[in-house]
């Protein structure tokens, strides 16, 4: 009994933090999108940076060396890459290659099931709140109703409705006695 109380802790504990998490990346994306793209902006000046250096580097080193030494040396490096990959470890090279495949799979099937649930409850909740809200309509109609029929004054018009109002919710509490007993069963 412990431990499914402490499992019961643990998932409500958890579906708050997720429940939080995704509240604040909503937050975060929907509400600093201009920092977001001032951020974005700065990153990308960071990369061109580091890559003008690394080409200036590069510029600087190939003026050390020849036409014929350069091409040597990127026929060494393809040379090296091609014999590593085919020739010395190929089993190695594709079980990374399937591996990365394997849970790159397993990460989006995770997250397509994620999406759905959450839609799913989203989609509950939607129908929840139309199924009240429409209830509240038929009620404030009856109401409506009913304060027409008795600002008109007419006593057997009352009478009347509240015979046909108390059959109706006689009907209704049958039902619900009926869907009772068939969920018990």
């Amino acid at each position: 009994e412990g431990i499914v109380t402490f499992q019961r802790a643990w998932r409500s504990k958890t579906r708050l933090m997720r429940a939080v998490r995704d509240l604040e990346f909503k937050e975060w994306y929907n509400g600093r999108r201009r920092e977001r793209h001032v951020l974005a902006i700065l990153s990308a000046a960071v990369l061109m940076v580091l890559a003008t250096f690394t080409l200036t580097i590069c510029l600087y080193i190939s003026c050390a060396f020849n036409d014929e030494q350069s091409l040597m040396w990127v026929a060494d490096v393809a040379q090296s890459l091609v014999v590593q990959v085919f020739v010395t470890e190929p089993a190695i090279t594709l079980l990374v290659i399937f591996t990365k495949l394997l849970i790159s799979g397993a990460l989006l099937g995770i997250g397509k099931k994620r999406l759905k649930k959450q839609l799913q409850v989203q989609e509950d909740e939607v129908k929840k709140r139309i199924l009240t809200v429409s209830t509240h309509v038929e009620v404030t109609a009856a109401k409506a109703k009913a304060l027409r029929v008795i600002a008109r004054g007419v006593t057997a018009a009352v009478v009347r409705e509240t015979v046909v109002k108390t059959a109706e919710k006689q009907q209704c509490v049958s039902k619900l006695e009926g869907i009772a007993i068939a969920k018990g069963e």
